[in-house]
């Protein structure tokens, strides 16, 4: 096969990682005692919210943002990071499918990136955790290595397509580039793929796009593995 550059994009939520991550981060940290138990009300009154239809999907992602950031406040950047490594010690909801596709992909020199909304701290945790140094995520501001509370920058569905043109660059349709994701919020990043993998998908939508566009729904290590060895093959 000529040589060709390989790409690999993976959401986070509900892709790798089962569940929501930041949700269960901040709760950790609160059944921990790294954090009050003011959060546990916080986090009820996001979710009332949301049901309530006073929160829209991308409202409620950017309050969970601030409420991670809220709880990370006045901790130092050291200490965060420990806290994520033991929130991740047994990578109990890391999805099986996961490091048995990175390691195929490691053998056949893919780059691979998270692409999420999630905190950077949380994102970077898990990265760690599956061995993926690339990653982009919504972002805290520290000063002085400490998090001060703030949220630089929410990384939404636009946010998500600036960074992923950025690393294709012009010259795109040269690239091999796969991409997993669950949900319509992975739309854009999906279109961009040679090949796109739906994993755990929740959305009628999400379904009959994947049907219509030839995208693999699936969350077998051994199938996901086999579809990515056809499209070595065919670049």
């Amino acid at each position: 096969m000529k040589k060709i550059k390989k790409l690999a994009f993976f959401d986070q939520d509900n892709t790798i990682y089962q569940g929501f991550s930041m949700h269960d981060f901040y709760l950790f940290m609160a059944d921990n005692q790294y954090v009050g138990r003011w959060i546990y009300d916080q986090h009820i009154k996001i979710q009332n919210l949301y049901r309530e239809g006073k929160l829209n999907y991308r409202q409620a992602g950017q309050q969970v943002i601030q409420l991670t950031a809220d709880a990370l406040a006045g901790k130092n950047i050291k200490e965060v990071a420990k806290i994520g490594k033991k929130f991740l010690r047994n990578g109990e909801k890391i999805f099986s499918w996961v490091k048995p596709v990175l390691k195929f992909l490691e053998k056949n020199n893919f780059e691979t990136y998270i692409i999420s909304a999630s905190a950077e701290p949380v994102v970077k945790a898990v990265g760690e955790h599956i061995q993926i140094g690339n990653y982009f995520a919504s972002l805290l501001e520290i000063k002085d290595g400490y998090y001060t509370g703030k949220v630089i920058n929410y990384l939404d569905f636009e946010e998500k397509q600036k960074k992923i043109k950025k690393i294709l660059g012009k010259n795109s349709h040269r690239l091999l580039k796969i991409g997993f994701g669950d949900s319509t919020g992975d739309i854009d990043m999906l279109s961009e793929m040679n090949q796109a993998f739906i994993i755990n998908p929740h959305q009628k939508e999400i379904l009959d796009l994947a049907k219509k566009r030839g995208w693999l729904v699936a969350q077998e290590a051994k199938t996901i593995i086999e579809e990515i060895k056809k499209t070595l093959k065919e670049a």
